[in-house]
């Protein structure tokens, strides 16, 4: 007897819409749980990750103009770092240089301070991969992982998405690509205030999908 499929016909079918459509989520021989009930399952004879976004937007929440981000804050990336630590961050080769940043700028405390170790402060080793870059991370992310999102379109991989991290401005700047994910579906789990270092006020919220197991 096949025990890994012991008590999975009693549990509840779950359905999903992806891209305008229903499907729903099989059980298979080798389910995965992790963290509870994150379960990975095949959708249309494909693995199914749960992954998490993260965005930053201003009040009309813009994220990009003219090919641009609309602001940035090193204190909102030394944020998401702290926030992915022991998890795998992916992000297009665009945003690499916003981490590059904060990440040498750590090491060069450190060494004021005599650590001994780069980084120690933050809690990683020197030579500890702290995320990844690729042109198609929204394609290679798997469980857990993080994506950082400016300007990719996250149509059609909505279905992917069980969090979502947003970083708010606060402030109104030009933008000609927008955050159009319907937050409507999505619960509100917690905010919190904090300053930046050009901000007066960056708002931090996340949320995670209705209805999830």
């Amino acid at each position: 007897m096949n025990t890994d499929r012991q008590g999975l016909d009693s549990l509840p079918v779950c359905v999903m819409e992806n891209a305008g459509t229903r499907r729903t989520l099989q059980w298979q021989k080798n389910v995965k749980l992790c963290r509870g009930f994150r379960i990975l399952a095949g959708i249309a004879g494909k693995e199914f990750y749960s992954v998490k976004t993260i965005v930053c937007v201003d009040n009309r929440m813009g994220i990009c103009f003219n090919g641009r981000r609309v602001s940035r804050d090193r204190m909102v990336s030394e944020d998401i770092l702290e926030m992915t630590r022991g998890n795998v961050l992916w992000m297009a080769p665009e945003a690499d240089k916003l981490f590059k940043e904060v990440f040498k700028a750590k090491e060069e405390v450190c060494r004021e301070i005599g650590t001994g170790k780069k980084i120690q402060d933050a809690g990683r080793l020197e030579d500890e991969k702290m995320w990844k870059v690729d042109r198609n991370f929204l394609e290679k992310a798997e469980e857990e992982d993080f994506c950082f999102v400016e300007g990719e379109n996250l149509a059609g991989y909505e279905g992917k998405i069980t969090e979502i991290v947003l970083y708010k401005w606060n402030r109104d700047y030009p933008a000609d690509v927008f955050f159009e994910v319907d937050l409507s579906k999505w619960r509100l789990e917690e905010r919190k205030d904090f300053s930046g270092y050009s901000h007066e006020k960056i708002t931090k919220e996340i949320y995670n999908r209705q209805g999830l197991l």
